[in-house]
């Protein structure tokens, strides 16, 4: 059923070798941006419920 549908793709290594090298940068910026808010969400987390509550009404405008 699915053989005819997909036949005529195949994985090719250099694509995904060029698509790995041109996304890597932006995800290694994701990964830094997550972990750069988890750390300030702790910070902020110690200090109270309405800072913590004021923060993620400021993340979500930004």
């Amino acid at each position: 059923m699915y053989g005819f549908l997909f036949s005529h793709f195949s994985f090719n290594k250099e694509l995904a070798t060029l698509y790995f090298k041109q996304s890597f940068p932006l995800v290694l910026q994701y990964l830094l941006s997550i972990v750069a808010w988890l750390q300030f969400y702790i910070l902020i987390e110690n200090t109270g419920e309405r800072p913590l509550a004021i923060s993620n009404v400021m993340r979500n405008v930004f």
